[in-house]
């Protein structure tokens, strides 16, 4: 997911249709790399893993999308490409695309949080039976 945020955030350079999703796929990015490092940490628990497994499957499916129309843009000739951005890319659908996106980025971005914070819990937890241990030792 982070690979596909950033390359549909590299993206917005070439197509200038995209150019209003870009702050976004920009932080979906960092939110993703984000949440892949609690991920590989191992410390999150089955509830907080399907509920960034329900975030991720949700944008991803916007992501695609968005990829594979962009796929299919670059193959048109330029008269074609000015249709496309009448119907796929109006300006209707990309505000669409920047609500959607938006939602997830901040959603993202608080399960973040909530991770750092469960990281940040766990720490403490340890380090207090640790200092329980050692005291009476």
């Amino acid at each position: 997911m982070a690979s596909l945020s950033w390359q549909l955030y590299v993206d917005c350079d070439e197509v200038i249709q995209l150019k209003p999703l870009c702050p976004d796929l920009g932080g979906l990015n960092l939110q993703f790399r984000k949440a892949v490092e609690y991920v590989c940490q191992g410390v999150l628990n089955r509830s907080l893993q399907d509920m960034m497994l329900n975030m991720v499957d949700g944008c991803y499916v916007i992501l695609k999308e968005l990829e594979q129309q962009t796929q299919q843009y670059r193959k048109l000739e330029e008269p074609e490409q000015q249709g496309w951005n009448d119907v796929i890319w109006s300006e209707d659908q990309i505000q669409w695309r920047v609500r959607m996106l938006g939602i997830y980025n901040k959603g993202l971005s608080a399960m973040n949080t909530n991770f750092s914070r469960y990281v940040y819990y766990l720490d403490m937890r340890s380090r207090l039976i640790n200092y329980l241990v050692n005291r009476e030792s």
